[in-house]
């Protein structure tokens, strides 16, 4: 399963309340199942089905997802249902193939911490609030977790551990962000490009140049702000990486604001 936006927009947001955002932030969005389109709608309120799959995935025994918006007249046509061999997207017309739930979760991580990114970058940080967090939690495979990096490790230089990443995982680079009980938020594609474009500028003395592209990587809020005066002197010898830093100066004080963690985790 896919859900893809594009056109992304709020000419009628005139507030920041839920019901403003969940009715007038809108996208074209589209759902697709192995290259098979689902459905496709315009104008869509992209924001308030975040929320709603997010809801959905939290839920301790998953019922059927369908989708009753404050914009829309009655129930989405859309619905993620169980079947035999695990779930399938489904429309009137058009039906996905059977797939397992994590697959199925994963496709709404990616779509809901993209969108998230997207609408920072666009609308700005308080629009993070209407974003709940995944439920998906971090699994730990025999690995004893510090409980501060600041404490058990050097605070001045990156802290290091194995523990696995989760959810919207790609190739490369992937960036997520960790509230104090270490909750993880992955910070969509976007993100991960731009913080792979600035890494390539780091100098040796950097923190950033600690980064490991092969394991993972944590910052603590400290060390952020020790990174963002290291994208002062990145932006003096690069400054066509201005909207890479901005994107990862927005991801920052979200992660200071939960007083959190930055992880990354490598190929």
């Amino acid at each position: 399963m896919r859900l893809e936006y594009s056109a992304l927009g709020a000419p009628d947001l005139r507030g920041r309340t839920e019901a403003e955002v969940f009715v007038h932030v809108e996208a074209d969005l589209v759902v697709s199942d192995g290259g098979e389109e689902i459905c496709t709608e315009g104008a869509f309120p992209v924001v308030e089905l975040a929320a709603a799959l997010r809801e959905w995935q939290a839920q301790d025994e998953r019922r059927d997802f369908e989708f009753p918006s404050l914009s829309l007249d009655g129930r989405w046509e859309v619905r993620i249902v169980r079947v035999s061999g695990g779930w399938q997207v489904a429309a009137e017309a058009v039906r996905g193939a059977a797939r397992p739930l994590a697959e199925i979760d994963a496709a709404v991580d990616e779509f809901v911490e993209t969108l998230r990114a997207d609408c920072t970058r666009q609308f700005g940080s308080w629009i993070d609030q209407y974003f709940p967090p995944g439920a998906t939690p971090m699994r730990v495979s025999g690995i004893v977790e510090p409980r501060d990096p600041v404490v058990s490790g050097d605070p001045t230089t990156p802290f290091s551990v194995a523990w696995l990443p989760v959810g919207a995982a790609g190739m490369g680079l992937d960036v997520y962000r960790e509230n104090q009980v270490h909750d993880r938020v992955h910070a969509g594609r976007e993100v991960n490009l731009s913080l792979t474009r600035v890494l390539a500028e780091a100098q040796p003395a950097d923190l950033l140049h600690g980064v490991d592209y092969h394991g993972d990587t944590m910052f603590n809020v400290g060390q952020l702000r020790k990174i963002d005066k290291e994208f002062d002197a990145i932006l003096a010898r690069r400054p066509e990486l201005a909207s890479d830093v901005a994107a990862l100066r927005t991801l920052f004080e979200l992660v200071v604001r939960d007083r959190g963690y930055l992880w990354i985790a490598g190929d």
